[in-house]
């Protein structure tokens, strides 16, 4: 008989949970030696991550219980006892040391959008404990490279198509986040941390078993701080509890809430533009180029005023039963909203001339509220045929997300920065008849630049007053079946097969309003708040628009053959497929009517795998090749209008609303080496490295690009000026000197980078490219750090670690100057209990 549970313990653990101090607002995990705890019907995946900097298994890229050595991908694990060793506190940290991984961000974490690639092509898939999902569920294009990690067991990169996961994308890559769940012991962590730039940190990790079955968890963190760059200010905090209950022995539900904060104050989002062009008296182009590469690292282009505000709230709920040892229900939801207001105004963003006392000049208010919901349901069972192991599963899983943005007054620079009737620096200022495109830098006074008002949009400022003329909605809908077999005719041969129907769907329109009427900021969808049944009627003004459809059957394939007990060889075909999406149509039109077919793609991939001295060590060596078909022409083929007005002046109609039309084209194709290795080489040395050589076939575009390349001109919202580095190398290591004292360095390598070209054209029947100034090039780099942490008692130690060590500058993006990170150090307490 199961003993029962009293209704005060339930009281006690809310209180926990929900109530608890601010002072005891944040931990690091990852107890030095915890052990893999393994859940019921999950043989190799583990619950916890343990000491270890690899896991036995995962379900991330098939959905299938299976070992590393056995999935037919390339995957990365970082665990909670490598991220705290390299005191990885973010997204962005963990990807920029993830083998395969580039990172480019417009400016610091939680201020600027961070974009994430995996062999040249973006990562826009996220899971969360293997439940669907895209990168509004974690907070946006702004706010995903900010995830606190100490929420999380580990994180999982799974490089290549993963469409039967997690649906429509690109061939690139999948995140999968594992979050912390309660233990059987009360155990607990609490961490101090003080780093460069007065950052501060606390963590705080606490277990509570409340019954026999009923645990629970309670971890929250707090940060305060500022910046390598000047003047800017940083906040964070961070919460997150969940219980698990077990009513039964074969049933077992997991309900959670988190919440993270983000405030970041006086921050550009976007940095200087590194390399200029000033135009002469007649517009053209004149000899003068302006480099602005000789900033100080932690020079600020934003205004004293700027800031940008996120709150990430989440709520998850899982249930799980047992039919018996061969057979399993799973079903979890997720459910979170992103809230996100801030105000901007930043100089030079696309053009620096301080010999002419000018610069572009950038502001506006932004107020962004996403909804996104996610569900899988799985009945996963398992069988013996021909003595050996097999597994099967089927499932449905879903994910609808909302977005609302509101319109506010702004202010944004041309494509191209003009100085017109340019006099020589000697002749004084400009006459001023360069502000229509640019500010004086007199009065800049290091970002103590006042608001301003619009004259196009209304005279508004975009200040105190906070009038918001416009909003915009959208939905993006996501669902369909799928199934995974884990087949096994003969102990030396494993297939796998599986594949997702994928239904995608996405609406949305604009609605307009007169300025001022809406002063509190409140949003008004004229009563169509949950987004259902968003038609022409909901937004009044303009046409209803942004309409895109993926109806698609994705498929998965992989042949797994032992060579030896630890040591396998692969083969695998996995599938994925994405909307023509645009930045200025969202969805291309094709001639004739209707929209372009969706984008497919796949990945190929061979090689081999293994899991050594019990799969504590693991290491793959894999060829890899990626292909996109069907992309729009680089340049529209026709315009499909929907208002024409007479011009007096010329004499003709123009076109005053419409939309351009494309012809699907050849897409892109990468294909290259990735070596990984994790684990332990000792049981006092543990290691994470990785290695991968890349190359990007693209098509030739006949055409010409902007200079600055912002993407206006550009179809898909990558094809810009990123093209990724052909070399990266990863590596960092870990060693017990003795029982008490570890040490541990790492490194990451990046072969230099060049931006697209300026122009693509064909001269005398050959092909022309036109490459932009060295200037704009990302020459290649290394960065090393290191760590030390040393035991004061059985539960408390001290850590110190140095990143940058050699003081490295480098950029963090291919057009603007805004560098990474310069030498940087921290120091921390860790106790446990």
């Amino acid at each position: 008989m199961r003993p029962e549970i009293k209704p005060k313990y339930l009281i006690i653990l809310s209180t926990a949970l929900f109530c608890a101090r601010a002072d005891a607002e944040q931990a690091q995990i990852e107890a030095w030696g915890i052990g893999e705890v393994v859940v019921r019907g999950q043989r190799n995946t583990p619950k916890e991550s343990g000491d270890n900097y690899t896991v036995k298994g995962s379900t991330s890229a098939t959905k299938l219980d299976l070992k590393l050595k056995e999935t037919p991908q390339s995957i990365s694990t970082f665990t909670r006892q490598q991220m705290q060793d390299q005191n990885l506190q973010d997204l962005d940290s963990v990807l920029q040391e993830a083998p395969g991984i580039t990172v480019l961000q417009d400016s610091i974490t939680g201020m600027g959008e961070a974009q994430f690639y995996s062999r040249g092509f973006p990562v826009e898939n996220y899971q969360i404990d293997g439940v669907i999902g895209n990168k509004e569920l974690m907070g946006g294009s702004r706010f995903v490279g900010a995830q606190d990690t100490f929420l999380y067991d580990r994180i999982e990169i799974i490089r290549g198509s993963t469409g039967m996961a997690t649906g429509v994308g690109d061939p690139s890559a999948s995140v999968n986040f594992v979050r912390k769940r309660p233990r059987g012991k009360n155990t607990g962590q609490f961490n101090l941390k003080y780093g460069s730039w007065n950052d501060k940190r606390v963590e705080f990790d606490q277990n509570f078993v409340i019954h026999p079955t009923l645990r629970g968890r309670f971890i929250a963190t707090w940060g305060d701080g500022n910046s390598f760059i000047d003047r800017v200010r940083r906040h964070s905090n961070t919460f997150y509890g969940t219980l698990d209950w077990s009513p039964t022995d074969k049933d077992q539900i997991n309900i959670g809430i988190g919440r993270q904060y983000r405030g970041t104050f006086g921050a550009p989002r976007k940095g200087l533009m590194r390399y200029s062009r000033v135009y002469g008296t007649d517009g053209a182009e004149g000899s003068e180029w302006v480099d602005a590469r000789n900033l100080p690292a932690g020079f600020n282009n934003s205004a004293v005023w700027a800031y940008n505000k996120t709150l990430h709230t989440n709520f998850f709920a899982e249930y799980k039963h047992q039919f018996n040892k061969h057979l399993k229900l799973q079903a979890s939801y997720t459910s979170t909203r992103t809230q996100n207001k801030s105000l901007y105004g930043d100089m030079g963003t696309t053009g620096y001339a301080p010999a002419y006392n000018a610069a572009s000049y950038e502001w506006g208010r932004e107020g962004h509220d996403d909804h996104t919901r996610a569900f899988d349901i799985m009945l996963d069972g398992r069988f013996k045929l021909f003595n050996q192991d097999q597994q099967v599963l089927a499932g449905f899983g879903g994910i609808r997300n909302v977005q609302r943005e509101d319109y506010y007054p702004s202010s944004i620079p041309a494509e191209d920065f003009y100085v017109y009737n340019a006099l020589p620096p000697s002749d004084g200022n400009l006459n001023h008849r360069y502000l229509n495109e640019a500010i004086p830098l007199d009065y800049w006074n290091n970002g103590d630049y006042p608001m301003l008002g619009n004259s196009i949009a209304f005279t508004a400022p975009i200040g105190p007053a906070n009038i918001r003329y416009g909003a915009r909605k959208e939905r993006e809908d996501q669902y369909g079946p799928y199934f995974a077999i884990k087949f096994k005719p003969a102990e030396r041969f494993t297939f796998i097969l599986g594949g997702r129907r994928l239904h995608w769907k996405r609406k949305g329109g604009t609605k307009w309003e007169n300025p001022g009427a809406n002063k509190s900021g409140r949003r008004e969808f004229d009563g169509n708040q949950s987004g259902k049944g968003i038609n022409q009627s909901s937004f009044s003004g303009q046409r209803l628009g942004d309409v895109g459809k993926v109806d698609k059957f994705v498929p998965y394939g992989g042949l797994i053959v032992e060579l030896a007990p630890d040591i396998n060889a692969y083969a695998s075909y996995t599938g994925i497929a994405r909307t023509n999406n645009t930045l200025k149509t969202r969805n291309a039109l094709k001639n004739g009517g209707g929209y372009l077919p969706p984008i497919t793609g796949n990945s190929k991939e061979v090689g081999i795998k293994g899991g050594l001295w019990q799969d504590r060590l693991n290491f793959s060596l894999a060829y890899f090749s990626m292909t996109q078909k069907g992309y729009p022409s680089f340049m529209p083929t026709g315009l499909r209008c929907y208002k024409w007005e007479f011009n007096a002046d010329s004499g003709e109609n123009e076109c005053k609303d419409g939309e351009y039309e494309y012809d699907a084209s050849k897409g892109y194709t990468s294909r290259g080496w990735d070596i990984n290795v994790a684990g332990r080489l000792t049981p006092k040395w543990k290691v994470q490295a990785g290695f991968v050589k890349l190359k990007i076939d693209r098509p030739f575009q006949n055409a010409a690009s902007s200079f600055n390349d912002f993407g206006e001109d550009l179809n898909l919202e990558y094809d810009g000026t990123y093209t990724a580095p052909d070399k990266t190398f990863k590596f960092f290591t870990s060693y017990n000197l003795t029982p008490k004292f570890t040490v541990g360095a790492g490194m990451t390598r990046s072969s230099g980078i060049k931006p697209k070209d300026w122009a693509q054209t064909y001269v005398d029947g050959k092909k022309n490219r036109v490459e932009k100034p060295k200037p704009l090039w990302q020459p290649a780099y290394s960065l090393f750090n290191i760590m030390a942490r040393y035991k004061i008692g059985k539960n408390a130690a001290v850590a110190a670690n140095v990143g940058n060590l050699g003081n490295k500058r480098y950029y963090t993006n291919a057009r603007s100057n805004f560098y990474g990170k310069p030498r940087h150090a921290s120091v921390s307490l860790q106790m446990k209990w």
